[in-house]
């Protein structure tokens, strides 16, 4: 009897072939050497922890690997593809702007521009707050301290911390309900009451899953 348990794939939006031409390029390219990948040596340092210089061999008799491999996307955006871009503004939010303001006069033309081209966007924002009781495996890694000093990454804090920053917030009903107060940082992994994915079945809407 087969006691393993298999992933499936018929809920899973990432296992879907928007393109329906992936098996072909298989068959037409599988003998081929990869073309976007750079291999680079391994020189095994000192530090461990710092990814830009290799990794550490640990024990002599279980070597890290040489060389290791750097790898690029194999798709270009000139490939004749047709692709319907979404823009997903993600915790661009109250509560986070010490953290992002730097970077909202770039996020603002990017809004423009989607606006302007009536490209779709999606606003997902952290909703985690202490006391929500929401409580999981982030909230085990970070602990309960830092609350009051609000120094705990695990939540957002102030007024209005979970709405989007007024410069990039939707501006009618229809962005609105687009907007989505999420749990988890895949946005894949957010459902409804129902059990419904939230983001997913938009994306496939638009032709962009």
């Amino acid at each position: 009897k087969d006691l393993v348990l298999w992933a499936s794939t018929k809920y899973d939006p990432g296992t879907r072939d928007f393109t329906g031409k992936f098996a072909q390029a298989l068959a037409e390219h599988g003998d081929e050497a990869m073309s976007n990948v750079e291999y680079i040596e391994n020189t095994y340092p000192d530090n461990p922890f710092d990814p830009d210089q290799g990794i550490t061999t640990w024990d002599d008799e279980h070597p890290a690997p040489n060389p290791l491999a750097i790898y690029s996307p194999y798709w270009h955006p000139k490939d004749g593809i047709t692709r319907h871009p979404v823009l997903i503004m993600e915790d661009m939010e109250n509560g986070y702007r010490p953290y992002v303001d730097f970077v909202i006069p770039r996020c603002v033309e990017l809004v423009r521009a989607f606006r302007e081209k009536d490209w779709p966007i999606i606003w997902t924002n952290w909703i985690r707050v202490p006391h929500d009781k929401a409580y999981g495996a982030i909230d085990r890694f970070y602990g309960p301290q830092g609350i009051k000093t609000q120094e705990n990454p695990c939540y957002v804090y102030g007024p209005r911390p979970t709405e989007t920053v007024a410069e990039l917030s939707p501006q009618n009903n229809d962005e609105f309900s687009r907007t989505i107060k999420s749990l988890h940082l895949s946005k894949f992994a957010d459902f409804d009451e129902k059990g419904n994915s939230i983001l997913y079945p938009r994306l496939k809407s638009w032709g962009s899953y």
